[in-house]
């Protein structure tokens, strides 16, 4: 059987005679269906810029390296054909892309990682 690109399988159980339905992650599967994978963006973590809704990225703004400015656009997501900007929220430096241009995407995915806060600010004035 054919799975959904989710890479999600259903697997049938018996716990205390009552049968059951969970749906778990085929792991061996699930890296085919998406070459990127789903990394999280962490919530508690100002450089994690994670997507605030389901949908497309139409464009990046930023490529690995940039320095980035607090408020700077970062990326383009399109969503019932109306397209929303994600902005920086923090000045710092884009260690890396979690999306590319066309990926499909979910509430939480890590779009983009930001090195920077109050450290990258005090580093940059010392340098100058």
């Amino acid at each position: 059987a054919a799975l959904p690109a989710t890479g999600m399988r259903q697997v049938l159980l018996e716990i205390n005679g009552e049968p059951r339905v969970v749906q778990v992650r085929d792991e061996k599967v699930a890296p085919k269906l998406n070459s990127k994978g789903s990394e999280k963006a962490d919530p508690i973590d100002a450089g994690s810029v994670g997507s605030p809704m389901s949908g497309v990225v139409v464009g990046l703004k930023v490529s690995k390296g940039d320095t980035v400015e607090k408020g700077q656009p970062l990326c383009v997501m399109s969503a019932m054909k109306m397209e929303t900007t994600v902005t920086a929220p923090i000045t710092g430096v884009v260690e890396r892309l979690g999306v590319g241009a066309g990926d499909s995407i979910q509430v939480g995915d890590l779009l983009v990682y930001i090195k920077g806060g109050p450290d990258f600010i005090g580093a940059t004035l010392d340098a100058s």
